[in-house]
């Protein structure tokens, strides 16, 4: 392993939530975090801190060189857990779907500028509209669908932490 990694997404865009692969990296390794996506580091087992688009250092307690003998008493493992989710932003996806809707605008109004003896003319742009409504249509319900994924998801979250807050608020029962 290297002494400093650097953690970026490589995984296909059309992923919503993606894992980097390397786990247990070292303190100073470098995140780097494209427009379109946010990165969530977690550390423990628990999210430490959210990244929008950028580089940044991140700090872990697995220290370069000592990390063989720090791991020892583990078998080996990182006593330090930790890695690194990267999440396209739905703001993207509707980026997309208005890029779209504006192409199929533009087509239109060349399509009216053509006058009325343009058939084949018209028959042509009429088809790139076609396509485009498709390729938006497409990617609303994409868009529309990874909302609902992610609010349900959210949901389930919310529900897990109260539940978690409500059994460390309930004291022991003494028997």
């Amino acid at each position: 392993m290297a002494i400093t990694e650097v953690i970026q997404y490589e995984g296909d865009n059309s992923a919503f939530v993606w894992k980097h692969p390397a786990e247990d990296f070292n303190t100073n390794s470098q995140l780097i975090v494209h427009e379109t996506q946010e990165a969530v580091f977690f550390l423990n087992g628990q999210p430490l801190d959210r990244f929008g688009s950028g580089r940044y250092t991140l700090e872990t307690q697995n220290i370069p060189l000592l990390r063989r003998v720090v791991n020892i008493p583990t078998g080996g493992q990182s006593a330090f857990h930790c890695e690194v989710y990267f999440i396209k932003q739905i703001a993207a996806l509707q980026s997309a779907v208005d890029e779209l809707n504006a192409g199929i605008t533009a087509l239109e109004q060349q399509k009216k500028g053509l006058g009325l003896f343009k058939g084949k003319e018209k028959a042509a742009i009429q088809e790139q509209v076609d396509a485009l409504k498709a390729k938006a249509g497409a990617a609303e319900a994409k868009r529309s669908s990874e909302t609902e994924s992610l609010t349900a998801s959210i949901a389930e979250k919310k529900a897990r932490i109260k539940e978690i807050e409500t059994t460390l608020e309930t004291p022991p029962v003494d028997k």
